[in-house]
């Protein structure tokens, strides 16, 4: 975990110098679960396919889309999404440009 977040803020970093002129700015954060089974569904939406749950504690790196859903990365680097209301945020960078994220994760 702590390697990602090293590997986040340096391609934050050189994020700004890239593309410091975007307008579309992204809330990548680190995510705690607040409850238990929480669905993560294929698309943001709660008809959408549940792909998987997550418990109470645990943490994920992960973007804010909106004030109703929040996505990652599964281990096939598919985005999976989760509502937003059952997350506190840990800690939190605005960025723009490309998906960093995704950048990451792969």
């Amino acid at each position: 975990m702590r390697n990602s977040i090293h590997g986040l803020f340096c391609l934050l970093l050189l994020n700004i110098l890239i593309y410091s002129g975007s307008v579309n700015a992204q809330t990548i954060c680190i995510a705690e679960v607040t409850t238990n089974n929480l669905n993560v569904r294929a698309a943001p939406s709660t008809d959408a396919e549940v792909v998987t749950q997550l418990n109470r504690g645990e943490q994920l790196v992960a973007t804010i889309l909106d004030d109703e859903w929040v996505m990652t990365y599964a281990n096939n680097n598919m985005p999976v999404y989760f509502s937003v209301q059952f997350i506190d945020v840990v800690s939190e960078i605005i960025t723009t440009g490309p998906d960093l994220l995704q950048l990451i994760t792969e």
